[in-house]
């Protein structure tokens, strides 16, 4: 009789092997679920930070161009007659239009000494600023768009949007822009050239913006006092 010795070894059995599978794809998915997880909170929080500091040097911008305009005040500056069609409006007016535009999004104009070359001439002077709201496609998807207006003179007597205008910031859902007089009254429009106002200009203007997508929203907003105010001409 032929005897066989035991020596403690043997191979893996069948449920042993699937069950080895099972549990390494248990481990795996966990894994690769935790990376996943990470991942996406890494680059929401990227995209986050990417919003932030887009909105914040928008807003950056607005403060110097405001904190650097100028304002026509007596006696260079005259109270429009209504009775000459053909007399030249201020160059320096202050125009907050409530809603402009397909995008429905306020549009502001003043002048200021923040020119920025956009052609690398370095040439300097009163711009004419304007902000506006525009809509563009990006990727496929229409997005609403923060533009900054800024022109040299001569200026046109009436503001013609660009494509070329440099972009602000981009993912553009609401915008806001506020104006207070001398009392402190808040105003979503003002005309610096109508009996509307008085023929004053504001004292100060706020800003205010949200932007994002259709899954997360930021709101920002800001500040910034007119170095001078004219005030209202009876």
């Amino acid at each position: 009789m032929t005897r066989r010795r035991f020596s403690g070894k043997h191979g893996f059995t069948l449920i042993e092997l699937l069950l080895a599978v099972f549990i390494f794809a248990i481990v795996v998915g966990t894994l690769f679920g935790s990376y996943r997880a990470v991942m996406s909170s890494v680059e929401g929080l990227s995209a986050g930070m990417d919003l932030y500091e887009m909105a914040t040097t928008c807003l950056d911008r607005m403060i110097r161009d405001v904190e650097s305009a100028r304002i026509s005040q007596a006696p260079a500056w005259c109270k429009p007659n209504p009775m000459k069609t053909d007399e030249e409006a201020d160059p320096l007016h202050i125009l907050a239009v409530e809603s402009d535009g397909e995008t429905g999004m306020p549009r502001f104009r003043f002048a200021s000494l923040a020119h920025v070359s956009q052609r690398g001439d370095g040439r300097e002077g009163l711009a004419e600023i304007v902000y506006y709201a525009d809509r563009v496609e990006r990727e496929g998807e229409e997005i609403n768009i923060l533009r900054r207006a800024d022109r040299l003179p001569p200026w046109p007597e009436e503001f013609v949007p660009s494509a070329a205008d440099p972009v602000l910031c981009e993912q553009v859902k609401s915008f806001e822009v506020l104006l207070y007089d001398a009392e402190g009254e808040e105003y979503t429009a003002w005309d610096s050239e109508s009996s509307g106002s008085q023929y004053a200009t504001p004292k100060a203007v706020a800003f205010r913006m949200e932007i994002g997508d259709e899954h997360l929203s930021h709101y920002f907003e800001t500040m910034a006092a007119f170095p001078a105010y004219r005030r209202g001409a009876d």
